[in-house]
This record gives structure tokens, sequence and C-alpha cells, in this order.
């Protein structure tokens, strides 16, 4: 990871645990990317001691795949070069700072919040950097309260629809 330029490693691993950042590309991107080329990796969300970051766990049973991800990732670092937020991020930043309390706002600005990321119904868009990278400005009891909407729309009974008899 180190050799791939603009990616830099956060802390030194001594086990399993990898977690690397970059100031030069978005890693939400970075890891959409990776996942389309059929990885499993998750982004770990930016907190006041470190940055948005890219977190492996790396057991035995997958090193013989460490050179296929490394090339994968050095293609994926050039190519997400230059990605820019989308427009939810813009939309967001500009409508959380007319709102003096994010405590304040309803369910139902909520749900229109989720629906705008592609998030309905309890299903997730395929690429997700524009979600992560919302996720990653929100305060804290604001990120909270998309989670629980999130998982009450999820797990909400919904009615099925009754069919003409």
């Amino acid at each position: 990871v180190r050799d791939i330029p603009g990616l830099r490693v956060l802390g030194e691993p001594d086990m399993n645990l990898v977690a690397f950042a970059s100031d030069e590309i978005n890693v939400f991107h970075l890891i959409d990317e990776m996942n389309s080329r059929g990885w499993y990796i998750q982004p770990q969300l930016g907190h006041p001691d470190s940055p948005p970051n890219v977190h492996l766990s790396i057991a035995p049973a997958n090193t013989r795949w460490v050179h296929e991800l490394l090339a994968d990732l050095r293609v994926c670092v050039d190519k997400v070069r230059g990605a820019k937020p989308g427009p939810l991020v813009a939309m967001a930043q500009q409508a959380l700072a007319a709102i003096p309390d994010p405590s304040a706002i309803d369910g139902s600005m909520l749900k229109q919040l989720l629906s705008l990321a592609g998030i309905e119904g309890g299903g997730l868009p395929e690429r997700k950097a524009d979600i992560n990278e919302l996720l990653n400005i929100l305060p804290p009891a604001f990120k909270e309260r998309l989670l629980l909407e999130f998982m009450s729309d999820l797990f909400t009974y919904k009615q099925p629809a009754s069919s003409a008899s």
C-alpha cells in the first residue's frame, strides 16, 4: 500500500489489520471502485483522531489474493483521482448549514434525505460514496438519527398490497 502514490498507511500494522487513507483521493470513491471489481471493502468514517479510511482485515486464508488486491487498488486509485463529492453532499451541507438544531428535524424530513441518497425500502444503492461522504460530514447525533430511521424503515412491517379477488 505504501508503494501506491496517493495512499498512506495509518499507524504501523503489527497484526492482520491495515488502515490507509489519502490526502489526494476520495477513499469513498476508491471503495466503490474496488467493490465493483469484486472486493468487499467497507469504509471507516473519519472522526477527530482519524481521517476517513479503508480498514482491511487480512486473514491467512486470503493472503493468496494480496497481489491481486494491490494491483486492483493501484488501478482504482488512478481511476478515482480527481473524483469529487456528488451533488447530494453539497446539497446536504447547504441544508444543514440552514438548520440551527439538527435534532429538531422530523422523521419525514429524514426519510426525504434518505430518499435523496437512494435509500428507500431498506435498500441501498450499489455505489455508496455519496452516502458515506454525507455520513462523514454529519454531526454524530444526526448520523445516529439517520441510522435509526434507516433501521426502522428496514424492519418495519409493511402490509402487503391486497389483491383484487
